[in-house]
């Protein structure tokens, strides 16, 4: 009985987050600051459409991984393949396929599987939460033992804008500070890969504008914008009022 007057007690004063879902269409830069290394990811979302770029401090581009659901193949009317997935290692474009006899779930690429901190985890608890400023812009930050520890910035729409590990930890630190896109800056171009780099691919298919049609949005990004700025001035209100 005891013990769970404790853990009842310890949930009244958790702080919970849970991301919000993500656009069928978007986009996010994250840089990313360790001990001795730094580089940043770019990645594309457009439904089951998804594209991942890395670039190392000078700018360049080390890795590339794309995922073009319009490449599919039949045999005796079933699906057998639905994607290709293609990869550049920096030297080399390789190839490969994901086959199903159903297509991949509409939503594609999801919030939390772009955000490394987040892991497999749609919430996380904290034992504080504080007003504060994340590159001069107002968020909340959660943590549990300090900022220093490990921190979550996240803005007013509930999305992860900074991280930071360990920073009282010289060798083991970590400072990520994420930048989204919107669906407008999005483009079916982006889901491609360059003939400057990826010219030795084995299936040209690669450097072809996608069509939309194969994204399948379960919603279209009109509706998910609207959903977004309504809570925004529902936020606003309870903090006014």
């Amino acid at each position: 009985m005891l013990f769970f007057i404790v853990l009842l007690c310890c949930c009244a004063f958790a702080y919970f987050w849970t991301p919000p879902e993500a656009f069928c269409k978007w986009g996010v830069e994250i840089d990313v600051q360790k001990y001795n290394a730094h580089y940043k990811e770019r990645h594309w979302v457009f439904g089951a459409f998804y594209k991942e770029e890395i670039y190392n401090h000078n700018g360049d581009l080390v890795y590339a991984y794309l995922v073009r659901p319009d490449f599919s193949d039949k045999q005796d009317g079933k699906l057998t393949r639905y994607s290709y997935i293609f990869t550049w290692d920096g030297t080399k474009c390789t190839d490969g396929s994901a086959s199903s006899e159903d297509p991949p779930e509409s939503n594609g690429t999801n919030y939390v599987g772009v955000i490394d901190e987040m892991k497999e985890y749609r919430s996380l608890s904290f034992s504080h939460i504080d007003d504060a400023k994340w590159n001069g812009q107002k968020c909340m930050v959660y943590y549990n033992v300090n900022t220093s520890a490990e921190a979550y910035y996240v803005d007013y729409n509930g999305y992860l804008i900074g991280y930071v590990k360990d920073l009282h930890k010289y060798k083991s630190t970590i400072v990520k500070n994420y930048t989204y896109y919107s669906s407008i800056a999005v483009a079916m171009s982006d889901f491609t890969f360059d003939e400057n780099y990826g010219f030795r691919c084995p299936d040209d298919r690669v450097f072809d504008l996608p069509s939309a049609d194969f994204a399948r949005c379960a919603a279209t990004t009109t509706n998910s914008i609207l959903s977004l700025v309504l809570a925004f001035i529902a936020f606003v209100v309870i903090i006014v009022f």
